[in-house]
């Protein structure tokens, strides 16, 4: 062959559902997501104006959000897009965010916070 090779992926479930309105607690919408070594889903929660922006770590068995990782300044990121772990030992979260429009009214848009 050309190298290529190709995965056929089964067993599809849901790990975890947003609510579908912000009386059930979740305002924002799920944008990009990591699996740490314990099989822990990360997904970064893009929130668009709704401050602040963070990371929720989901237990794959419940579906239950087990911590929040919150970005530090407030009211300036709304727009988190997604998170990675790195460093010699991958105990950095690194976390992006975007500048959507928002630029003008979050200073910190479009950074990575690590």
């Amino acid at each position: 062959g050309d190298g290529e090779s190709s995965v056929c992926l089964s067993n599809r479930q849901t790990v975890w559902a947003a609510a579908a309105t912000p009386n059930e607690g979740f305002v924002g919408l799920p944008d990009g997501s990591i699996v740490d070594a314990e099989g822990y889903l990360w997904n970064a929660v893009w929130r668009g104006g709704q401050a602040p922006g963070y990371i929720q770590r989901i237990d794959p068995e419940s579906g239950q959000v087990v911590s929040t990782v919150t970005l530090p300044d407030d009211d300036s990121t709304t727009q988190t897009t997604c998170c990675c772990f790195g460093g010699p030992d991958l105990d950095i979260l690194f976390i992006s965010s975007a500048s959507e429009g928002a630029a003008s009214k979050e200073p910190y848009a479009g950074s990575i916070y690590a």
